[in-house]
């Protein structure tokens, strides 16, 4: 009988050393570095957001967070890649308008959907604005529209790639005023600024955060602002609202995903880290001087705006017959 006793007692200790690690480790998230992957070029205006709050969110965490760039197919290998990666916490998405709104509408064989993709926290908004070749002979958008059309098939607009938000936004420019130009693809913004820079390219969408420093060196010019007032730093540059184009403003967003079955734990603690970093005076004042809206919404409402703009996409996708296999 003292043998049996000894035997349960022992039996008993082993069960409670295998089930108390498991709650100790879902509290220790995250307990070595975490990969913050952005699926797009360095220098970008996601790949800046991200290397803004990678600091600060490695402090309040305790461990590093490396900024990864696994760049191509218009922002969608890189998110890909996270959806098919361990979802234990350690392995997160830049994600933006383009690749996680645009491309699920825009990819009829596209490898993941909004569904594989949990929603960790909305970062910052980023205001577009319409650039222009520096020769081009046209000073606003309004100006532009009414070029292309007394000269048609002669201008062609850039993007950052096939299925991103520059690209959409063109087409949907061609859609909805009756426009006839082509579509250049570039693999990433830092390319197609070159060309347009050069004269070779006349139009392009973008992000002020990646169109600001080219615009005040006066390598491209700016045709109108998606902003809701005129910026000081360039102040003769109309909205698209006094243009009467406020259809063309299209607005984005940056925000971290993670792949589907991510620990809550993890995804709470990440989308309190990145309110915590915007909370801090410098990381806000340096995202703002990039034209940058930090938000640090949280699973909830990221979801839902995730939700709001694939229909929004969907329907330009469709109204510009813009599908792609």
């Amino acid at each position: 009988m003292p043998h049996c006793k000894r035997l349960l007692t022992f039996a008993a200790l082993c069960t409670l050393a295998v089930a108390a690690p498991l709650p100790t480790l879902a509290q220790a998230w995250p307990a070595k570095p975490v990969t913050l992957v952005v699926p797009f070029p360095p220098g970008g205006g996601n790949d800046l957001v991200a290397r803004q709050i990678a600091p600060g969110l490695q402090q309040v965490l305790g461990q590093p967070v490396v900024v990864e760039n696994r760049p191509g197919a218009g922002g969608t290998l890189g998110v890909a890649y996270v959806t098919k990666a361990a979802p234990d916490g350690y392995t997160l998405s830049i994600c933006a308008t383009g690749n996680v709104a645009v491309a699920p509408a825009l990819y009829s064989k596209l490898s993941y959907g909004v569904k594989d993709l949990v929603p960790v926290s909305h970062i910052v908004n980023t205001p577009t604005v319409w650039v222009g070749a520096p020769d081009l002979p046209a000073q606003t958008l309004k100006d532009f529209i009414a070029l292309d059309r007394s000269q048609p098939g002669k201008f062609n607009f850039a993007s950052s790639g096939n299925g991103t938000t520059p690209h959409l936004a063109g087409e949907a420019l061609k859609a909805r005023h009756g426009l006839d130009m082509q579509h250049v693809p570039y693999k990433g913004t830092t390319p197609a600024y070159t060309d347009i820079g050069s004269g070779r390219v006349s139009l392009m969408m973008d992000s002020l955060i990646s169109a600001l420093p080219l615009l005040e060196g006066g390598r491209v010019k700016a045709l109108a602002m998606g902003t809701s007032a005129r910026l000081p730093k360039l102040p003769d540059v109309p909205t698209l609202s006094e243009l009467g184009l406020s259809d063309m403003a299209f607005t984005g967003w940056v925000g971290i995903c993670a792949p589907v079955g991510t620990p809550q734990a993890a995804v709470d603690r990440m989308g309190s880290a990145v309110t915590a970093v915007l909370a801090q005076p410098a990381v806000r004042e340096s995202l703002v001087k990039q034209v940058t809206e930090p938000v640090g919404a949280g699973q909830v409402r990221f979801a839902e705006l995730i939700q709001r703009d694939a229909a929004l996409w969907k329907k330009i996708v469709t109204d510009s017959n813009a599908q792609l296999d």
